[in-house]
């Protein structure tokens, strides 16, 4: 049978060190202008819903992974693309080159089909 083992909280104050160094990185944090994953997620619907065929691709992305079984590892992978390159395509921060998007329009099953004039991703 497993102990109980009981849990105690300790605070304390911070030493004049470690205050400075938790006020730098703090400081530095909201200098880089990060964004918390609300605003990301904000983003990459905006960008997702955009009317482009990048928004498709941004969809048929977002859509992919939600199926149960497909890891967007393994979609990145297939596509060759990694993540420091997918993650500001999809929050509509930086396009992908045309080789990345052929690739990753594969690796989701997507094609390009003429049609009238105008170019439709299926």
């Amino acid at each position: 049978m497993a102990e109980d083992i009981k849990l105690q909280r300790i605070y304390r104050e911070l030493t004049p060190e470690e205050r400075e160094r938790f006020q730098r990185s703090a400081s530095a944090a909201e200098s880089e202008n990060i964004p918390d994953a609300s605003v990301r997620a904000q983003r990459m619907m905006a960008a997702a819903n955009e009317p482009t065929f990048s928004g498709a691709l941004r969809r048929a992305f977002h859509g992919c992974i939600r199926i149960p079984g497909i890891l967007p590892h393994a979609l990145m992978k297939q596509a060759e693309i990694d993540w420091a390159e997918l993650q500001p395509f999809l929050l509509g921060e930086a396009p992908l080159t045309s080789d990345q998007i052929d690739r990753l329009a594969g690796a989701l099953g997507m094609e390009l089909v003429h049609h009238d004039q105008t170019v439709f991703a299926k």
